[in-house]
């Protein structure tokens, strides 16, 4: 999920959404940047932050809560 994570994380930053718009799964579906809302291995959705692009595991999902500190040493 990590991986995955960051892979998306740089989509959102090389498509930034137009002008006065917020990130969103739903702009990036229809420019074919994705074939549909990304899931995490669990199945569950990832969540994007439409103010900063960042994606997260969300609550709901059975990968929550992603162990942040390894996620930092991996950067």
């Amino acid at each position: 999920a990590l991986d995955q994570i960051d892979a998306l994380e740089a989509l959102v930053r090389r498509l930034p959404p137009p002008a006065g718009d917020r990130s969103s799964w739903a702009d990036l579906v229809p420019r074919g940047a994705l074939r549909g809302i990304p899931l995490d291995p669990a199945g569950t959705p990832y969540e994007l932050d439409p103010v900063t692009g960042n994606v997260s595991v969300s609550p709901q999902s059975d990968l929550h809560p992603m162990p942040d500190e390894a996620r930092k040493t991996l950067k």
